[in-house]
C-alpha cells in the first residue's frame, strides 16, 4: 500500500472516531458544582428557661374557661424567638406568645381551653 493511502484511511478512521465521540458527547448533560462547596460542623451549648410567676387570666363571663396565660421567663428571649404553651399532655398548642415586658410572656389560650383541663403545663421556647 502506499503511503498517500495509508495517509488517506488513517485521516478516514481518525474523522469516524471524532464523529462518533462528538456525538455521544452530544446527548450527555453535564453537573455544575458552587464554586465553593461546603461542609462543617459545630456545637453549642443549649440552656433552659425556668418558668414562674404563672397566671392564669379566665374569661370574665364563664370562669372555667381559660382567656390567656401569662408567665416570667428566667432570661429575655431574643427579638424572633417563638413560645408556645399547652395546658396537657394532649391538648392543642397555644398561638405564639408575645413578650410584653422585659422576660414576661403573655399568651392567647386555645378556644375551648377549660380551667379542668390544666394537667400539665408545658412551656416551649425558641430562640
Amino acid at each position: 500500500m502506499r503511503k498517500s493511502q495509508r495517509t488517506k484511511r488513517f485521516i478516514a478512521v481518525a474523522a469516524v472516531v471524532a464523529a462518533v465521540a462528538l456525538a455521544g458527547s452530544a446527548y450527555t448533560n453535564t453537573n455544575t458544582f458552587a464554586a465553593e462547596p461546603r461542609a462543617g460542623a459545630g456545637s453549642q451549648s443549649i440552656s433552659g428557661y425556668e418558668v414562674s410567676d404563672v397566671h392564669y387570666d379566665l374569661n370574665a363571663v364563664d370562669p372555667q374557661l381559660v382567656d390567656s396565660l401569662d408567665f416570667t421567663l428566667s432570661a429575655v428571649p431574643g427579638p424572633n424567638a417563638t413560645i408556645k404553651y399547652r395546658l396537657n399532655d394532649t391538648a392543642e398548642w397555644s398561638g405564639d406568645c408575645v413578650n410584653v415586658a422585659a422576660a414576661v410572656s403573655d399568651c392567647a389560650a386555645p378556644v375551648g381551653s377549660t380551667v379542668a383541663s390544666v394537667t400539665n403545663l408545658t412551656v416551649v421556647v425558641a430562640d
